[in-house]
């Protein structure tokens, strides 16, 4: 993981290890929040800007952190008791981990709405796993999940428009 300046200087590198560590996200009190193989698997850990601190943040696993908007709770994805890929919650502080989807299908990629209400996110729709996939939508607390997209070939990576009003989507 490394850090510049937003106009491109002064890059520094934060983590030095022979782990595979990405997927850094701000929290809104200046720390980073990323993902990390350091410890053989895939967890997600916390670390001052100065890359100082660093702090295990799940045990279970568990990758793609994104932040909620009051920088609260993390949605990541991580692998539940059937070794398929789920969409969880924990607090920012590693507390409180709880799964969100339950499919015989991986659910992976979310992405919270500004206000906090709606977590999109990619579900694979058939069993051999070939780039199919669609978007979904799900409230914040795992509820009313629903199918956004029906593409042939696979709709991923999505994110919710500042206002809430459109997804991006690749």
């Amino acid at each position: 993981i490394y850090l510049m300046n937003a106009d491109g200087s002064k890059q520094t590198r934060l983590t030095v290890n022979p782990a595979a560590d990405s997927y850094p996200s701000w929290s809104p009190d200046g720390r980073i929040i990323f993902n990390s193989t350091r410890d053989g698997v895939g967890n997600m850990y916390a670390m001052d800007a100065d890359g100082g601190n660093v702090t295990k943040l799940t045990n279970i696993g568990g990758g793609q952190p994104e932040l909620s908007p009051d920088g609260r709770t993390i949605a990541f994805t991580a692998y539940d008791e059937k070794h398929i890929q789920q969409v969880h919650l924990v607090d920012s502080d590693g507390s409180n981990v709880r799964k969100l989807t339950s499919s015989n299908i991986p659910s992976t990629e979310p992405s919270w709405s500004f206000d906090g209400t709606k977590i999109v996110f990619t579900r694979f729709v058939g069993l051999k796993l070939k780039g199919r996939a669609n978007v979904f939508e799900m409230n914040s607390d795992g509820g009313n999940v629903r199918r956004l997209t029906a593409g042939p070939v696979g709709d991923q990576r999505p994110c919710f428009s500042p206002d809430g009003s459109k997804i991006a989507f690749q």
